[in-house]
C-alpha cells in the first residue's frame, strides 16, 4: 500500500468521525470515499463511521469490482 493510500485511509475515517460528532450523519448513514488513480477507498456498507478502521474499508475499481478488503463495499 502506498504512502498516498495510507493518507487517504486515514483522512476517510477522520472525516466521518467528525461527520458523527457535527451531526451531519446518524449510525451508518451516508458513503464516504477518495478516489486515486484508477481505484476508490470506500467506506463498508453498514458500519458506524466511529467503529471503522483502516482495515475495513475496501479498494474497488472504477467498475465497482472490489480489489481489495474483507468488508461490502458502500453501494
Amino acid at each position: 500500500m502506498t504512502l498516498e493510500m495510507e493518507r487517504a485511509r486515514d483522512a476517510i475515517i477522520r472525516t466521518g468521525i467528525s461527520l458523527h460528532e457535527s451531526g451531519l450523519n446518524v449510525g451508518t448513514s451516508g458513503n464516504l470515499s477518495v478516489r486515486i488513480g484508477d481505484e476508490v477507498i470506500v467506506t463498508p456498507s453498514g458500519l458506524d463511521y466511529r467503529s471503522i478502521t483502516p482495515d475495513d474499508l475496501v479498494v474497488i475499481d472504477l467498475e465497482g469490482n472490489v480489489l481489495s478488503g474483507r468488508r461490502r463495499p458502500t453501494s
